[in-house]
């Protein structure tokens, strides 16, 4: 087995990842769609909670929460991966049609609402209008799902994260 595959090597992995982006500085916008591709493939292997096992979950998890930090370093530039991150997210807290909110394990939807609260309230920071790097449907969408979740998500970290996300859009 790789020595980077042992779980207990994913959170050095993950903080290199966080790093990298940090300081690519303008070389980010080139490769950042490499690192949010293939921390989208970790996500892809979302499904009900019983199939998952607790290292996948955790870096999954994990893989949500270096999103929001690359999102966050690619500030203007954000726009394509952002359409792409913001769409897959968005199917985590607030599952298609037929699917129950539970059928995405709690720390999921946890990560994907503050990948919302935090990318948000990064672009604010930046003075940056979400509507200047995506469309005004798509950011209608994320605040529709957001106001949804916030008002019938059973945990309560999950309505808390979205709240603070919406207030970034208002």
């Amino acid at each position: 087995a790789e020595s980077s595959s042992r779980p207990s090597d994913r959170p050095k992995i993950g903080e290199a990842l966080i790093q990298a982006a940090r300081r690519a500085g303008d070389m980010l916008p080139v490769h950042g769609a490499l690192i949010i591709d293939a921390l989208l493939a970790v996500l892809r292997n979302a499904g009900p909670s019983s199939a998952l096992d607790a290292d996948l979950l955790d870096l999954q998890a994990s893989a949500l929460s270096i999103l929001a930090t690359v999102l966050a370093c690619l500030g203007h530039s954000a726009g394509p991966g952002l359409v792409t991150v913001g769409a897959a997210v968005a199917q985590l807290i607030e599952p298609p049609l037929g699917r129950a909110s539970d059928a995405v394990p709690v720390e999921l939807r946890r990560a994907a609402a503050f990948l919302f609260a935090e990318v948000f309230g990064g672009l604010a920071d930046r003075d940056v209008a979400l509507t200047s790097l995506v469309s005004a449907a798509d950011a209608a969408s994320w605040r529709g799902a957001l106001n949804r979740v916030q008002h019938a998500d059973p945990d309560a970290a999950v309505r808390g994260h979205s709240q603070v996300a919406l207030s970034f859009l208002r």
